[in-house]
């Protein structure tokens, strides 16, 4: 059953693939917190007519992050 889930039954390698869950757990949190900017930017937007000076940045930010993830997320296909 381990080595189902984390690929190998060597405690350094289930380690390792712990380490690496952990850090995709931490990096959904944070997309999750750049989605709910992202929201609130454009609440604002719709709601006033107005889009926010910070609105490039963040979106930048944002797609920053999300290649980022997808580098991560490629470095555990085996």
């Amino acid at each position: 059953m381990v080595q189902a889930l984390f690929g190998s039954a060597d405690p350094v390698a289930v380690q390792l693939r712990r380490n690496q869950l952990a850090e995709l757990i931490q990096m959904r949190h944070q997309m999750a917190t750049i989605a709910n900017n992202v929201n609130q930017i454009a609440w604002h937007a719709n709601s006033t007519g107005e889009v926010p000076p910070e609105t490039a940045e963040t979106l930048r930010e944002a797609r920053q992050f999300g290649k980022e993830v997808l580098a991560k997320i490629e470095e555990l296909i085996p």
